[in-house]
């Protein structure tokens, strides 16, 4: 899980640095969508599991890894999000307080990408016991 987390923040890093990824208002806007509609999907399976005929839709392999990889997905997207908060801080010459709050979200968000490779990697392993 740790070399899954590492690999994902350097390929996410070097995109970010070469250029490859622009963030753009675009970049934000679909962030925000796909974020919303995420939310939006996890409270609806939510709601449908609590009725006895779908009570077992979360527990299904599949949904579960496709969620997973789903959210991994979007922590990556954010992980690019907090790398361009922080070179703008940085380029602005804002206070060092506003550093420390880049430097917390970059955090934050590699520890979220650390506990879905925790997740998708466990996953894996319950599956393949059986």
């Amino acid at each position: 899980a740790v070399l899954g987390t590492i690999s994902i923040v350097l390929v996410v890093g070097i995109m970010y640095i070469t250029g490859l990824v622009k963030v753009t208002n675009g970049f934000y806007r679909f962030l925000m969508m796909f974020s919303f509609g995420f939310i939006i999907t996890m409270l609806l399976l939510l709601l449908l599991s609590l009725f006895p005929a779908f009570s077992g839709i979360l527990d299904n392999f599949g949904t579960t890894l496709i969620i997973s990889f789903v959210s991994l997905l979007l922590a990556s997207l954010f992980l690019i999000s907090d790398l361009k908060q922080a070179t703008s801080i940085v380029e602005s010459g804002s206070p060092k307080q506003y550093e420390w709050l880049a430097a917390f979200g970059i955090a934050y968000t590699v520890l979220w990408i650390y506990i879905q490779v925790l997740r998708i990697v466990a996953l894996i392993a319950i599956r393949s016991d059986n």
